[in-house]
This record gives structure tokens, C-alpha cells and sequence, in this order.
């Protein structure tokens, strides 16, 4: 009897710690339902790109670009000596006191080369200019030199026709027209601004004035924008185009165009 009782304790108690152990399990799961935890957040680490040689030089070559731009586009002119200044005023001069005031290489009137020709060497005393009682003219070996040297062009032994006012008439190697007087050729071109362009060429913008009748001389090529204005009479402004050449050992430039603003 006692052996039963004792199994039948047993039993009950095999029984409770079961129980006790199954419940225990049941609750353990995600502990509170009312506390959510957060996920660890992933870490993904970027993929460095191999750095691209060709992009590197090519971002190289374009700063190298843009700072040849900013040296080729600065203004020549601020960094020019006195002498240097005065050499492009003369060079420009020659074209506004012959009032060659618009050309373009691509589209050349002849008559007008001819009449730049001619009022170039008479006013430097070059040579190859005749005036009769009813005519004057310049040889065509000067006209043509004087256009080599300042256009790199030279025009047809042949007459030349304007629009309006005399032609020259070619003879027996001279071009005549009919003679004039009283013309002015006192004028001189201050030069303001000089620019690279990087194609060879260089872009210049330019003031002319006048110094009054019979009274230009040597020093007011030496003239600034300042001095100019305030004992000259302003008259136009023009921009022109020309290139760096070589001519008879010295250097100098060759008009391709220029144009009154």
C-alpha cells in the first residue's frame, strides 16, 4: 500500500516539473510582443571605382585649354612697352590716313587698293608718284609692293572702277586719276585693345583721331587714349584682324580685314 502511495507521489511530481518546464519554454519565445527590437542595419561598403587615367588627362587637357584661352584672349596691349605701342598705332595709322577704314581680304575692292597704294607712298615719299596738270598717279611696281607688304595681295594691270568718283586708268605701267587738293591726311590710330585669337591671328580694336590740317607729326603716334581725346577730334573707332609676318627681314603685321564700328 505504502509502495503505491509512494509511486502514485512520484508520478504527481514527474507530472509537475513537466508542466513547469513546458510553460517555461512557451514564454521564453520573442520575449514582450509589445517591444519591437530594431534590425541591425546593414552595412554595404561602396565600391571604389578605379580612378579613369583617360579622365584625369582629359580634365587635364582642359584647364591647360581654358588657361591658354584666358593668356590668348588677355588684352596685349596693357603689357606693351612704349616703343611696342607706338609701332602698332603707326601700323594701324597707315590704313585710317588713307581712309582704308573697311576691307576684307576675301571680298577687295581694287580701287581702293590702288588709291591706299597711292596716298601710302606719296605721304612716306616712297617713290613712284607723278602729278600732272590734270593728273597724278603711282606706279604699278609701287602699288603692288606697297600691297604685298601690308595685305599680302597685288591687283590686275588693268583699270579700276569704283562705284562713285574716278577711276584709275592703267597705261603703260602707271595707274592715273584725275588730280585733287586739299585732301587731309592727318589722322593716327590710338590702339585700345590687342588680343591672341589662337588661330595665328590677332583681333585689335582702335580709336582714330584727328590732329587738325597739315599738323600730324611723329609724336602722336606716341599718343594715349587720354592725350589723344583731349587735344584731338575723336572720328570713329574700328576693329581689325591681321596676322604676324615677316617682311624684308623686319617683323610686322598683314591686314585680313577691318572694319568701322
Amino acid at each position: 500500500m505504502n509502495n503505491k502511495r509512494n509511486v502514485i507521489i512520484s508520478l504527481i511530481l514527474v507530472l509537475g516539473i513537466l508542466t513547469a518546464f513546458i510553460t517555461g519554454c512557451a514564454g521564453s519565445g520573442t520575449g514582450d510582443k509589445d517591444t519591437v527590437s530594431k534590425p541591425k542595419k546593414t552595412v554595404v561598403k561602396k565600391e571604389e571605382k578605379p580612378q579613369d587615367d583617360n579622365n584625369t588627362d582629359n580634365k587635364d587637357s582642359e584647364k591647360k585649354e581654358e588657361a591658354k584661352k584666358e593668356t590668348e584672349n588677355a588684352n596685349l596691349v596693357l603689357t606693351m612697352s612704349g616703343d611696342e605701342k607706338r609701332e602698332v598705332n603707326i601700323f594701324f595709322s597707315n590704313f585710317c590716313e588713307a581712309f582704308m577704314s573697311d576691307y576684307s581680304k576675301d571680298d577687295r575692292d581694287n580701287y581702293f587698293l590702288i588709291s591706299f597704294a597711292f596716298i601710302h607712298n606719296m605721304l612716306n615719299r616712297s617713290g613712284g608718284i607723278e602729278f600732272g596738270s590734270e593728273r597724278m598717279g603711282v606706279s604699278a611696281e609701287a602699288v603692288n609692293k606697297t600691297l604685298d607688304k601690308y595685305f599680302g595681295v597685288s591687283v590686275p594691270l588693268e583699270s579700276a572702277a569704283p562705284e562713285y568718283g574716278h577711276e584709275w586708268t592703267y597705261e603703260d605701267g602707271m595707274f592715273w586719276t584725275p588730280a585733287a587738293s586739299g585732301e587731309s591726311y592727318d589722322y593716327f590710330a590710338v590702339v585700345t585693345d590687342m588680343r591672341d585669337m589662337g588661330d595665328g591671328t590677332y583681333k585689335a580694336l582702335y580709336d582714330v583721331y584727328y590732329a587738325g590740317y597739315d599738323a600730324l607729326t611723329d609724336e602722336y603716334y606716341s599718343y594715349t587714349t587720354e592725350k589723344a581725346e583731349s587735344e584731338c577730334e575723336y572720328m570713329y573707332s574700328a576693329t581689325a584682324v591681321v596676322k604676324p609676318k615677316e617682311y624684308e627681314g623686319k617683323q610686322t603685321y598683314e591686314l585680313i580685314s577691318v572694319k568701322q564700328n
